[in-house]
């Protein structure tokens, strides 16, 4: 499976972790999604601080359209 980013999810993966993103889009749980989108969640081990909070996990959630044009 191909995965092409766009600007926007480009900017996220500096927060989220690329490899984070493709294995959530690959394995993650499918969840609802608006307009014509698909979306995934998964959640990861953190054990960190975000924005001055500590979280033991995290969850990314990756939104995605499947193209059927691509090859």
């Amino acid at each position: 499976m191909e995965i092409t980013l766009i600007d926007h999810a480009r900017e996220r993966l500096l927060e989220r972790g690329a490899e984070e993103v493709r294995q959530t889009v690959r394995s993650g749980t499918p969840a609802p999604a608006r307009a014509g989108r698909q979306a995934k969640e998964r959640v990861f081990p953190y054990n960190a601080t975000w924005q001055g909070r500590h979280y033991a996990q995290k969850m990314v959630r990756a939104i995605y359209v499947e193209d059927a044009t691509a090859s």
